[in-house]
């Protein structure tokens, strides 16, 4: 599967963790999207479902980047946090 190659699954107990790597921002909410368009599919398979509400984004960079990210999911905006604990 594509996203192989521009992400890591990380996965603990009932939790999913995605790792994105990109060199721009723009890349980096492409690449997002991409690969969370590919784990909703995953999901609708399963018979699993997504909750925006507990669905957050943290970044790590050795920059500061200019914007907020405004992620989202079925309309939700992601909650951009500075910690998360799984």
């Amino acid at each position: 599967m594509f996203i192989n190659k521009i992400s890591s699954v990380v996965m603990f107990a009932d939790h999913m963790g995605l790792l994105i790597t990109a060199n721009s921002q723009d890349e980096l909410v492409q690449r997002f999207n991409h690969v969370l368009n590919h784990i909703y599919k995953l999901f609708q398979a399963n018979q699993l479902t997504l909750n925006p509400t507990r669905t957050k984004v943290l970044k790590f960079t050795s920059a500061e980047l200019p914007n907020a990210l405004n992620l989202t999911h079925a309309d939700n905006l992601l909650l951009e946090v500075e910690t998360v604990k799984f």
